[in-house]
């Protein structure tokens, strides 16, 4: 189940370090240049005040290592990872692909990822955080990420794009 509204907004943000999901017109602030480049991208894709089509996501090309695609999923409530970038299975050091964010005990709710991308597809608006990394790479701290989402109308979120950076304990500011 999602929750909706600026509840789950709220929540969000204040459980999870997650941002405020913005509008297009907002300023957003990332300190990842890849994650700027891909929310560069997704802003260029609108048509207009809708929602960037699905059809874009395949010139999401040099992006692609460092992103997921998700399938929105109704009846029940899931997100279904279509495609994880080569660095994302790095990271993770398990392939993606194919899986159920409810069969991942990490991402199923009431996790703060499943809450971010319910804010996504119910309010049509980005999310972006600063959380924890949790894997196996433990020269790692945080992870930045911006989730975007798209539709097959321009009306209704049928996908998700999460463009997904990582930060060193011994230097913030460099990505690897």
């Amino acid at each position: 189940m999602c929750m909706t509204g600026s509840t789950a907004s709220a929540l969000v943000c204040r459980t999870t370090n997650y941002r405020a999901s913005c509008k297009m017109s907002d300023t957003i602030t990332l300190k990842s240049a890849h994650n700027r480049a891909v929310y560069e991208w997704w802003r260029s894709s609108h048509d207009g005040g809708a929602l960037p089509r699905n059809a874009v996501l395949s010139t999401l090309g040099k992006y692609l290592a460092s992103c997921v695609v998700l399938a929105v999923k109704r009846d029940p409530d899931d997100f279904h990872y279509r495609f994880a970038g080569t660095r994302i299975d790095e990271f993770t050091h398990q392939s993606l692909t194919g899986l159920s964010m409810s069969a991942i005990d990490a991402q199923k709710p009431p996790s703060a990822i499943w809450s971010a991308c319910c804010t996504v597809r119910d309010e049509r608006r980005l999310v972006s955080g600063m959380v924890p990394y949790v894997g196996p790479r433990k020269d790692f701290v945080h992870m930045e990420d911006i989730i975007l989402p798209f539709s097959n109308d321009g009306k209704q979120v049928t996908a998700l794009v999460a463009s997904v950076d990582y930060f060193r304990s011994d230097d913030d500011s460099h990505r690897i």
